[in-house]
């Protein structure tokens, strides 16, 4: 998986190809590690389940958010333009239910490709615990094991599952080390997204419009700005809209 087959152009929108297919290796080798132990052990999520998205706001490094939103402009460009201008409403952060949890969806994610690594491993991952072995629980919604056990660690994990879990450290740490100086510049998503797309938008007005891209691309997200900015004074203050 590639930036561009996530979200065609983005890459040049984004002004960060080098970072951008870097985290994609990243998300990549997430899922499969994911993946091979959830097959391994036999691990679903319940039918219809989504209860991780209800109770929970992610947080997201700067590099992750940027992911996020420019898989979001690409593919809900009237969402992306919303929340640039006005970010998220007071009932979506009172809620403490992820803003992009969909009930009815068979994903419950209404921004799937572009959520952040936390979204990703959650489950199906583990963490190390004070004696740095590797520590493993069912999420609370999941079935319990022919054990009746819950929680494992160590060799213990691998007895019960025939794999070992991905650890979410060591991916965290991948991402970390993408840009090492923003590690403690972690926010909530209701703060990190409508600011990552404010610098996108600004990139895409100041820096992108002249690429040629003969998908079309870059040049429908171009003009996607270009009419916003005609319609919307709000966009036409340009590099005053907050960067932080």
């Amino acid at each position: 998986m590639s930036i561009e087959d996530s979200f065609p152009g983005a890459t040049a929108l984004a002004g960060g190809a080098g970072d951008f297919e870097a985290i994609a290796k990243i998300y990549l080798r997430a899922a499969e590690a994911m993946g091979a132990f959830a097959q391994a052990g036999g691990l679903t999520c319940p039918a219809g389940c989504g209860s991780c998205c209800e109770r929970f706001i992610p947080d997201l490094l700067p590099i992750e958010a940027e992911w996020m939103a420019a898989w979001l402009i690409h593919h809900d460009p009237a969402r992306a333009l919303e929340l640039a201008l006005i970010g998220f409403g007071t009932h979506e952060r009172e809620a403490a239910t992820c803003p992009f949890f969909v009930a009815s969806g068979p994903l419950h994610c209404g921004i799937y490709g572009g959520r952040g690594l936390l979204c990703r491993l959650f489950g199906y991952s583990a963490l190390p615990d004070k004696e740095g072995r590797v520590a493993f629980a069912l999420c609370a919604h999941m079935p319990s094991r022919a054990s009746e056990a819950r929680q494992w660690k160590g060799a213990d994990i691998e007895g019960e599952f025939g794999a070992l879990p991905p650890l979410m450290t060591d991916f965290a740490a991948e991402l970390d080390a993408l840009r090492p100086t923003e590690g403690q510049a972690r926010r909530l998503l209701f703060d990190a997204l409508p600011d990552a797309l404010r610098r996108q938008y600004l990139r895409m007005n100041y820096g992108a419009l002249a690429i040629d891209d003969d998908s079309g691309a870059v040049k429908a997200e171009a003009v996607l700005v270009l009419t916003a900015r005609s319609a919307d004074p709000r966009l036409d203050e340009g590099p005053e809209l907050p960067l932080v």
